[in-house]
């Protein structure tokens, strides 16, 4: 049988025999919300929650009665250390120079290297500041220093 989270309307199929007489309750795997199932020819069945939308997502099995769910995704751990945090942005900032090596090249001596590599080291900062801890001291220093030694060849860029 099909059965519907109510919270995040993720659909499941779960084998009506392993359904026990009065019903069990299942935890989504998907946001964790629990819910009661019961057996088809029962009086109060689970509702259908036709009217909310479909999930997009591939159909998945509903969890048995008797297995844990799955752990939430986790979030990665912030960095806190210093040297961590330098070597990431030098780590950030080299994945955006290897691929394009001549081009800057070329915009070290046209003087154009901010105006050429600007949107990809806007995104590369947000990834940073999404990584490191805001409370680390110098966060920023970090991301800036490794721009001026790596895309600007030494010379201030930021």
């Amino acid at each position: 049988m099909i059965v519907h989270c109510p919270d995040c309307s993720s659909k499941y199929e779960i084998a009506a025999a392993k359904i026990p007489e009065g019903g069990i309750k299942v935890r989504c795997p998907r946001c964790k919300a629990v819910f009661p199932i019961r057996s088809v020819g029962e009086e109060a069945p689970v509702p259908v929650f036709a009217a909310r939308p479909a999930s997009n997502g591939p159909e998945r099995e509903a969890p048995e009665a008797d297995e844990e769910p799955e752990p939430p995704p986790r979030k990665p751990k912030l960095v806190t250390d210093p040297v961590v945090a330098s070597r990431m942005a030098r780590a950030i900032v080299y994945e955006i120079l290897l691929p394009r090596k001549s081009e800057h090249q070329a915009s070290l001596s046209e003087g154009t290297v901010l105006s050429r590599f600007g949107p990809d080291l806007t995104r590369a900062l947000g990834l940073y500041k999404d990584r490191v801890s805001p409370g680390l001291p110098d966060r920023d220093a970090f991301f800036r220093d490794a721009v001026n030694d790596i895309l600007g060849a030494g010379s201030r860029l930021l």
